[in-house]
This record gives C-alpha cells, structure tokens and sequence, in this order.
C-alpha cells in the first residue's frame, strides 16, 4: 500500500491529469485523488499557482520535522529511509477529532523539478 503525494507549484491545469478525481479547491490548492488498484487508500494531490519561488516551497516540503508546524492536524512526521538524493520514506501521523481514529502512515516521496516550466512534483 502506497500513498502518492504530488505538490505543482507555478503552473496550474484546467482540470486534474487523467484519472484523478476533483476533489475541490482549498485557499487556492486544487485537491485531487484517485484510487489505487488492490489498495483501500488513495493517492492524493495539490495544485497551485504561487507567488513564493519554489525552491521555497520545496524546502519547506522535503523538511520532514517541519510538518506537523505548517499542515492542519499533523503530529509527527520523520525520516525512515533515504532511498536517494531525490527519494525517501517518510512515516507521518495525524491526530484526528473524537470519534475518528488517529491516522498514521508510511510514504515513499519522490521529488522532481522541471527547471523549463518551474514545475516541482
């Protein structure tokens, strides 16, 4: 079972890349998922045109501990593996309201960036 977490910054679709389901729209970040063939989890995804330069951004992204600082709910977030320069496994936790069970999971991240259309996935 893997989660796939996809951040585009600085250049914004019409509409979420094939297959992936409109989610809606949260202070400017379209959300979008689709399903995961075998798997009761699915993939989720953000989009957004920002004013921040992405390497901004991405720092904020890849910096683990900084998680439960900046994202509604997070209570843990850290470094299991470092698979590559650009390649990890994180394990990250949610402390969720009364009657949902806490969630936590553990997600192998990627990290690309197309410097022509200053795109960061």
């Amino acid at each position: 079972m893997m989660s796939i977490f996809a951040l585009l910054c600085a250049v914004a679709q019409s509409a979420p890349p094939s297959g992936w389901e409109l989610v809606g729209m949260t202070n400017g970040v379209e959300v979008a998922r689709k399903t995961i063939e075998g798997s009761d989890l699915f993939a989720f995804r953000g989009e957004a045109i920002t004013d921040v330069h992405v390497s901004v951004l991405s720092a904020l992204l890849l910096n683990d501990p900084l998680g439960p600082d900046w994202v509604d709910l997070m209570n843990i977030s850290y470094l299991i593996e470092q698979e590559s320069e650009h390649t990890k496994v994180i394990r990250q936790g949610y402390d969720l309201p009364w009657p949902v069970a806490d969630r936590d999971y553990v997600m192998r991240q990627e990290a690309k960036y197309d410097p022509s259309s200053k795109t960061f996935t």
